[in-house]
């Protein structure tokens, strides 16, 4: 499913992903959300690649895989 770019439900997804990686700036998150069509999954994933050296994604990625 596509979320419209700063629709509430793609702006609750955003919020979503500010809270887990806190050590990003809210344009970078929103952008990379929009990149993926508003997929957290995806974005996520994304993130997880791209920012493997910060520490605080580092940590969100080893409590994700704990998880699932």
């Amino acid at each position: 499913m596509s979320l419209a770019v700063n629709s509430p439900e793609f702006n609750n997804e955003v919020e979503v992903l500010v809270q887990r990686f806190p050590s990003l700036e809210e344009s970078v998150l929103r952008e990379i959300l929009e990149k993926n069509n508003g997929h957290s999954g995806k974005t996520t994933r994304q993130i997880f690649k791209e920012y493997s050296e910060d520490p605080v994604v580092e940590e969100s990625k080893r409590e994700f895989e704990m998880k699932f």
